[in-house]
């Protein structure tokens, strides 16, 4: 099947374009990544709010970057409830973008009364 060569496709996308000491926050492309790549992988379908945040404090402390590359239906599933933050697109291959983490959320300022 054509569509079967994405995975591949985008795995060879994160070896040549993110930091090899990077994480990926993965679910569906987590095999290909297993197979394709040597970056750690983090599943999201297994994290809550919480236990995101220490993992991107863990990857701060150690300076390695977390992308994510997600189709649209993890991303709606994900963003926000299991992956809070502020993520940026990277790149794109066929279905699959690749999001960077960028950090927490920035606060609104509260509105003066």
């Amino acid at each position: 099947m054509p569509a079967e060569g994405t995975y591949p496709q985008a795995m060879a996308w994160l070896n040549l374009h993110i930091p090899e000491d990077s994480i990926l926050v993965t679910m569906q492309t987590s095999g290909a990544a297993f197979f394709y790549t040597s970056f750690p992988l983090v599943r999201w379908d297994q994290l809550d709010a919480g236990s995101f945040r220490r993992l991107a404090e863990a990857a701060a402390s150690q300076r390695r970057a977390l992308y994510a590359p997600l189709f649209d239906f993890e991303r709606q599933r994900a963003m926000g409830p299991n992956l809070p933050g502020e993520w940026r697109p990277a790149g794109q291959v066929r279905q699959i973008t690749i999001w960077r983490y960028e950090g927490p959320e920035p606060s609104r300022p509260q509105a003066r009364l």
